[in-house]
């Protein structure tokens, strides 16, 4: 299920939905990146070859840091904002990387 369908899931809380916001992977970030990967890039852990979900774009850090805090406190319409915000944030990313 993507978030957008558990933020417009009727019925029920967006809190139940929080172990999955707490993760890089599995948040929102996580989504997007997985469908443009190219675009939100993840960043080096210091010390490592490894790259974590976690977004380069500070941006996006702070608003999938966003989403987190408002799906643990059961914030739906907040989320759904941070949600467009996330949207809007990766078309301009898109939108620098073809320039």
């Amino acid at each position: 299920m993507r978030w957008i369908e558990r933020l417009m899931k009727r019925g029920g809380s967006v809190r139940q939905y929080s172990e999955l916001s707490e993760n890089w992977e599995t948040c929102l970030i996580g989504e997007v990146r997985k469908d443009f990967p190219t675009v939100v890039v993840g960043r080096k852990l210091l010390f490592s070859e490894e790259t974590t979900a976690a977004p380069k774009d500070f941006e996006l850090h702070e608003l999938g840091t966003r989403f987190n805090e408002e799906i643990y406190r059961g914030h739906r319409n907040r989320a759904l904002q941070t949600y467009d915000k996330v949207q809007k944030r990766v078309r301009q990313l898109m939108a620098a990387q073809y320039r």
